[in-house]
C-alpha cells in the first residue's frame, strides 16, 4: 500500500514539475489593431514571436523559423514597421509587402521575407 502511495506522490511530483516551469519564460502575446502591434514576449526566440504574428496577422513570413535569436520584449502599440525593425535587427535585412486590401485585425503586411544571415 505504501509503494503504491509513494508511486502515485512520484507521478503527480512529475505532473508539477512538467507544468511548473516558470510560467512567464517563454511566452509570448502579439496583438494587431490598425497598423499597430503590442509583443509582450520573455525570453522567447524571435521565430516564435514570428509565428504568432503570421498566424494573427494572416501574413505570410518567409524563414521566420530561422530567427533563433532569444529575446525579452515589451512592445506595446508601436508602427508594425518598427516593431519589425526592432525584431528583425539580428537579420541581415528584410522586406515587407503592405496589403493591398487591409482585413480587420491582420497585419498590415501581405508577406515579409527575412534575409536570415
Amino acid at each position: 500500500m505504501m509503494q503504491k502511495i509513494f508511486r502515485c506522490a512520484v507521478a503527480v511530483a512529475a505532473l508539477v514539475a512538467a507544468f511548473a516551469s516558470p510560467a512567464a519564460a517563454g511566452e509570448v502575446k502579439v496583438t494587431l489593431n490598425q497598423g499597430l502591434v503590442t509583443i509582450i514576449a520573455d525570453e522567447a526566440p524571435i521565430s516564435r514571436i514570428l509565428a504568432e504574428w503570421a498566424r494573427l496577422g494572416q501574413t505570410k513570413i518567409v524563414n521566420g523559423e530561422k530567427m533563433m535569436t532569444v529575446v525579452s520584449l515589451q512592445l506595446v502599440d508601436i508602427p508594425e514597421r518598427q516593431a519589425l525593425d526592432i525584431l528583425l535587427r539580428s537579420a541581415s535585412g528584410y522586406m515587407a509587402a503592405e496589403r493591398q486590401n487591409p482585413i480587420a485585425g491582420a497585419s498590415a503586411f501581405d508577406r515579409i521575407m527575412i534575409l536570415p544571415f
